[in-house]
């Protein structure tokens, strides 16, 4: 079901005039999905757009007039399964996934864009959130994700972030990541504290501005 969000000329909005539409399987969904993306800076409950549609006469009405002539920012499509985050949200349930390098298994849990909004502001599902769209999935059909590219695309930070954390440290590259899939099962497992949850995030946060610095909001595959 596709849901259309429009906006007018508020700097608050995440975008000044046009669209963006989500693919989801409920309107109320693709709104929860649309407040974790795009939350409300002044008002948490409010969503951060004009309006929001889902009549497909009234949302081809505005793809043609493109909305005070700016038109379509975001294609949204939840049904994506090329992230991980996809692949949770086609399947709908908890999946032992696998790395397309190592034989290892970490377990991701199926969380839903209303427990999204409703715990989003806790560091476990922060970095839930984080994880989910940032790791890209090459064989959705088995359930397996490439989690050794993550780790090697944040590798610096990684790094560093054993260096302060970690007791053991691992030199060789693929012990490192072999090491680091282990960790990540642990996080989504929920193994940690909410400190380690933040330190966490905020370690991958810095590394996804320092690899992509022109990128202003988030990356989720669409998917996201």
């Amino acid at each position: 079901m596709e849901t259309l969000f429009t906006f007018g000329s508020d700097r608050q909005f995440p975008y000044q005039r046009g669209y963006l539409t989500i693919e989801a399987r409920t309107m109320q969904e693709a709104i929860n999905e649309f407040r974790c993306r795009f939350p409300n800076p002044v008002h948490s409950h409010l969503v951060n757009c004009a309006f929001w549609y889902s009549e497909p006469e009234k949302i081809q009405k505005i793809k043609d007039m493109k909305n005070l002539g700016v038109g379509c920012h975001e294609a949204i499509n939840l049904f994506d399964n090329s992230t991980l985050y996809g692949l949770l949200y086609c399947e709908q349930s908890d999946l032992d996934t696998g790395d397309k390098e190592f034989d290892e298994v970490v377990t991701a849990c199926y969380i839903s864009p209303e427990e999204f909004v409703k715990h989003q502001n806790e560091p476990y599902y922060q970095l839930c959130r984080f994880l989910y769209t940032h790791i890209e999935t090459v064989d959705p059909k088995n359930a397996i994700c490439d989690y050794t590219g993550f780790i090697e695309k944040h590798q610096r930070h990684l790094k560093e972030f054993t260096k302060r954390h970690w007791v053991r440290q691992y030199p060789d590259k693929d012990d490192f990541c072999e090491a680091w899939i282990g960790e990540l099962h642990g996080y989504l497992a929920g193994n940690a504290t909410s400190q380690n949850y933040r330190d966490l995030l905020a370690c991958l946060e810095e590394s996804e501005k320092s690899i992509a610095p022109h990128q202003s909001r988030g990356d989720i595959v669409q998917g996201r």
